[in-house]
């Protein structure tokens, strides 16, 4: 795997939202972006959840091809910083598609009354390709296979994982955050292990998302076990 591409994927991983740009649906076809949250199915592409009255809904049912992009945020030159723009097609999820439903909705709770209540549709993006920019004179086109890898636990896999760290390994999760965040955590404070993927896993604490990376990338149920207590033990 390329440095640009590990870079890539990183910021992919990392990125909890980005700007979709759609056409609008009108007759000047004119490029409207939107802010939008996601996160990865089990396939590893991202899902967004956006209400029927949007204009980006109404744009994609127009024209399904659409961009993501992502941008790592920085306090220095903005044109410095990496950012990734996904070519993709905006395709409905299935309604028996459970799996992806109960993904994005332990990512953003709201999710859940917003698809049932509110008229908010599920897209999956299927990503062709992907173009990212590292800095000044590091630039290369993606593949969308390249970019997207598929998660190598089960639904069912990954969701016993999560509960017995969210139940019974609270302080390991403590451990994980401050060890990263350099930032004490109040005992009182419930942090929760969200999702987990083959290159690590992701922590809720409030309504803020983090990003933690295994130090090498797991395969299976098994990895994921010696990863957690590699990293409780650092």
């Amino acid at each position: 795997m390329s440095d640009k591409l590990t870079e890539a994927r990183a910021l992919f991983l990392d990125s909890k939202y980005g700007v979709l740009s759609t056409l609008l649906a009108d007759d000047t076809q004119y490029p409207f972006g939107s802010i939008v949250p996601y996160c990865l199915d089990r396939q590893g592409n991202p899902l967004i959840l956006i209400s029927r009255l949007a204009q980006h809904s109404k744009n994609l049912i127009a024209h399904p091809k659409v961009s993501l992009t992502l941008h790592q945020a920085t306090t220095g030159n903005v044109l410095t910083a990496p950012r990734l723009t996904c070519l993709a097609d905006a395709i409905p999820l299935s309604t028996d598609d459970e799996d992806s439903r109960n993904r994005y909705c332990r990512y953003y709770p709201e999710g859940e009354s917003y698809y049932k209540q509110l008229d908010f549709h599920f897209y999956r993006l299927i990503i062709k390709k992907a173009l990212y920019i590292g800095g000044f004179g590091r630039i290369e086109w993606l593949a969308g296979d390249e970019l997207i890898k598929p998660n190598p636990l089960t639904a069912d896999e990954e969701t016993q994982i999560l509960q017995h760290m969210n139940t019974e390994h609270q302080a390991a999760l403590r451990h994980y955050y401050e060890n990263s965040q350099h930032v004490l955590i109040d005992v009182r404070q419930a942090l929760t292990i969200v999702g987990i993927d083959s290159d690590g896993f992701d922590i809720q604490t409030g309504e803020r998302l983090h990003r933690f990376t295994f130090q090498q990338a797991v395969n299976n149920v098994t990895d994921v076990r010696h990863a957690l207590i590699a990293m409780a033990q650092v």
